[in-house]
């Protein structure tokens, strides 16, 4: 009954008093986990009562925390301009609280936000970046900050052309080295060299491989970097003619067998071989074809990988004569037979065709 009176009557009646119970840290809690759910307008509203807060006790550090958490949840639910201007606010309470690494967390994390409105926008991002550096060296060793400037710098490359992004994956990657037992920093450098692999011609995406290959040496353990090293491979074997292909899709195998059980890598190393398939002729192809169904065993029930053993064999069809298409066919028709997605490809595929016709 009594938290029912309360809420009833809206913020005003929980702001506190000096009679009240409740302690304005507790209330300015309150205030930012509310603005976190609501919607623009009801944050705005509630984010009033905080500022009021703020301004009566503005030499209160914790207090100031909770300022820079509110001021954070409200600029993710603004426009560029509007987040630009709170986070302009910002950057003056990190300035009055030098030191404090909460509120200069707070600060970074709204710019990387930021960076993610100003995508069409480079030289803003660029402007941002900037900010987010600054705050980089001034918090040296502080791995959450570290972690966003890394992040940043990955929002900036996907904005980039391929020459100015190599030059902000450059910069990425000095930042995985300085802090190289930080796997987070290191997924997301891992995610940026693929990201700048898939748009590149077979010679520069073979050395950005070499840079993948190299972290994914550095963290064997942390799947989600062998994952991004195996998406580079696959990529790079679609560029690929058939003997370079062929070694490609071999290192892919390798990977395969070294994390065995990991079902995404073996999803791409069933792609790689489906790639290789394609450039291949029937009797080669025919090799190729054993692997996948070997890999479609090891993987039973898995329909992404019976989907690439069904595209390996429907692929092989158009190499064959009428007598070496019979088998082919029958082991076509299995795939169909056990698994949905395979089926639901065929009649795709059918459609397609029909429509075309």
């Amino acid at each position: 009954k009594e938290f029912y009176d309360i809420f009833k009557n809206g913020l005003k009646r929980l702001y506190p008093i000096e009679k009240k119970k409740i302690t304005n840290i507790i209330f300015a809690r309150l205030l930012v986990n509310l603005i976190n759910k609501q919607d623009p307008k009801n944050a705005n509203e509630t984010f009033y009562w905080l500022e009021e807060m703020y301004k009566q006790h503005g030499n209160n550090e914790e207090l100031a925390i909770e300022y820079a958490k509110g001021l954070f949840n409200l600029s993710n639910k603004q426009d560029e301009a509007v987040a630009n201007e709170l986070i302009l606010r910002l950057d003056k309470l990190n300035k009055k609280y030098e030191g404090n690494e909460e509120i200069a967390l707070r600060y970074a994390q709204s710019l990387v936000n930021l960076l993610c409105k100003q995508n069409k926008t480079k030289e803003g991002a660029e402007q941002t970046i900037c900010r987010l550096e600054e705050l980089n060296r001034r918090y040296k060793g502080n791995e959450e900050i570290a972690l966003r400037y890394a992040k940043g710098l990955f929002n900036l490359s996907n904005m980039q052309g391929e020459k100015e992004a190599k030059k902000t994956i450059y910069r990425l990657g000095e930042q995985s080295k300085r802090y190289e037992r930080n796997e987070e920093i290191a997924i997301v450098y891992a995610q940026s060299l693929f990201n700048l692999l898939y748009g590149q011609n077979e010679e520069d995406a073979k050395e950005t491989i070499q840079l993948l290959e190299i972290l994914s040496r550095g963290h064997k353990k942390n799947e989600e970097i062998i994952l991004a090293y195996a998406q580079g491979l696959l990529s790079l074997s679609n560029k690929q003619e058939e003997e370079d292909a062929k070694e490609t899709v071999s290192c892919l195998e390798k990977l395969s067998e070294n994390y065995r059980g990991n079902s995404e890598i073996a999803l791409r190393y069933a792609k790689g071989l489906v790639n290789l398939l394609n450039k291949q002729n029937e009797e080669e192809a025919k090799k190729t074809i054993n692997r996948l169904e070997e890999l479609s065993k090891e993987y039973a029930g898995n329909e992404e990988i019976a989907l690439r053993y069904a595209k390996g064999l429907f692929n092989l069809l158009g190499k064959q004569d009428e007598d070496g298409a019979e088998k082919t066919i029958r082991l076509l028709g299995e795939q169909c037979m056990k698994y949905k997605m395979v089926r639901e490809w065929i009649e795709m595929f059918w459609v397609q065709t029909e429509e075309n016709e």
